[in-house]
């Protein structure tokens, strides 16, 4: 796909702008996204007939690694949080109520980023505490923090740790 992007006619062009769309709609690995980021850069921007650009699909589906995907779209087109669908929403907003959603264990998006058992990025710790910047300090119905979980997760790594650190020093003395 990267070395053939130009194959493209004319008659392809709308089916071209739209396959990171249906990438992130779909929820396809976080690897053919980026693919596709590469070989389309433009397609971070590009808005459907809802005016929704790809980034307000993942915040909305939430599908699988979405985190990890939404990270990537942020990072290759920063701007993109910031445009509005028809509605008038932007992916900024659609995170930070996916970021402040508790379930029924009282635990945030960051409490389960946290577990995941391919760990936890920086850039994606980052993400979210920009969404919900009190949730890192938010213990879950059990009393534990985010960093907690992390430091219980053996994929985790010592940057991301010393970065929730960084981020709440207090996680470190926390006594609920």
């Amino acid at each position: 796909l990267l070395k053939n992007k130009n194959q493209f006619d004319s008659d392809d062009e709308n089916e071209r702008i739209f396959l990171l769309h249906k990438a992130v709609t779909e929820g396809l690995s976080v690897h053919l996204v980026r693919l596709l980021i590469e070989a389309f850069p433009e397609s971070c921007t590009i808005q459907d007939s809802d005016g929704m650009v790809p980034l307000h699909h993942a915040c909305k589906k939430q599908m699988a690694d979405w985190v990890n995907v939404v990270t990537l779209i942020l990072t290759e087109s920063p701007k993109s949080a910031t445009m509005k669908d028809n509605n008038g929403v932007t992916p900024s907003q659609l995170l930070k109520q996916a970021a402040s959603r508790k379930d029924d264990e009282g635990k945030l998006l960051l409490h389960h980023q946290a577990t995941r058992p391919e760990g936890f990025t920086e850039d994606s710790l980052m993400m979210l505490f920009r969404a919900n910047p009190e949730a890192i300090a938010l213990p879950d119905n059990n009393g534990i923090l985010p960093f907690f979980y992390a430091c219980l997760n053996n994929a985790s790594s010592h940057e991301t740790l010393m970065l929730f650190v960084k981020l709440y020093p207090e996680s470190i003395v926390f006594n609920n």
